[in-house]
């Protein structure tokens, strides 16, 4: 299921307030309707929350933040037009990609805001949906999967040819060819 939109918010002052959206597919109105859901009252940081407003469906991540001196509790939300999401991968990928921020000290208002269409990008790396014909269409949900090292063909070749370390080895080989003349 791909993901209509990524929202920031945070509790502000006036309450649930919208940060910023990516993409900004909500008018000012539904945006404000679906984003007051996103922070319960009862909510605290490091909590996965689920949330059916109408036809919408949001996955959102409340973490705390620094805020103008203050800690304040803010939320990534994911929304969807359906609830066949995977909530697991969902919210691996909200823990990952935060951690991922505050390792890289990026994990800021300001930062977080202006990061938000990478997120979306990134976040769009875990669906794949392939239009079949106008009525069937195949849908495939990949999270990304960490890898280690690549080795480049030289590498994988070399291997292959010496397998592994032989320098303490000394092969000599005499051949004596006999030349008429």
């Amino acid at each position: 299921m791909k993901p209509r939109s990524l929202c920031f918010v945070f509790a502000g002052s006036k309450g649930v307030e919208l940060v910023r959206a990516y993409p900004e597919v909500f008018s000012k109105k539904e945006a404000n309707r679906l984003i007051t859901k996103c922070i319960p009252y009862s909510a605290k940081g490091g909590e996965f929350e689920q949330i059916n407003v109408d036809n919408s469906h949001i996955a959102c991540y409340v973490f705390t933040m620094d805020v103008y001196l203050k800690e304040k509790l803010c939320a990534l939300a994911i929304v969807f037009d359906s609830p066949d999401y995977k909530k697991d991968v969902i919210k691996d990928f909200f823990v990952e990609t935060l951690a991922d921020l505050y390792d890289q000290k990026l994990l800021d208002f300001e930062n977080l805001a202006n990061l938000l269409p990478d997120i979306y990008k990134k976040l769009l790396t875990y669906f794949y949906r392939f239009e079949v014909s106008s009525t069937v269409s195949i849908e495939i949900n990949v999270p990304e999967k960490k890898k280690g090292p690549v080795k480049d063909d030289v590498e994988i070749i070399v291997e292959d040819v010496w397998d592994g370390d032989r320098d303490d080895e000394v092969v000599e080989e005499v051949v004596e060819v006999e030349v008429d003349g």
